[in-house]
């Protein structure tokens, strides 16, 4: 669960993958998708740019500026080994001041 977020902020969104005996794993491919709240959405590959970070085996993030108030909805999309998707949304307010 993220705090509370204003828009112009940054946002770091991490993702965990394992196999399944619970053991953390590199993926084959790692994408991320994020749909902002004018319906535009973006995506991220691992390996393409420096967008997508490996933190550790199998722990990635990705660092965000959330400049729209709405909500945003995100995927993590990997592929074998340790196959998941995650996903989940962020609710962004509007600066008081």
């Amino acid at each position: 669960m993220y705090k509370k977020i204003t828009a112009g902020e940054t946002v770091n969104f991490y993702v965990s993958i394992s196999d399944e005996d619970g053991k953390e794993v590199d993926p084959d491919g790692l994408e991320f998708y994020i749909k902002r709240p004018d319906a535009v959405i973006q995506s991220y590959t691992l390996g393409v740019g420096t967008d997508i970070t490996k933190d550790s085996t199998g722990n990635y993030s990705i660092e965000l500026t959330m400049a729209q108030v709405g909500t945003y909805q995100y995927k993590w999309k990997t592929s074998a080994p340790g196959i998941s998707i995650e996903e989940g949304s962020i609710k962004v307010g509007a600066p008081v001041f």
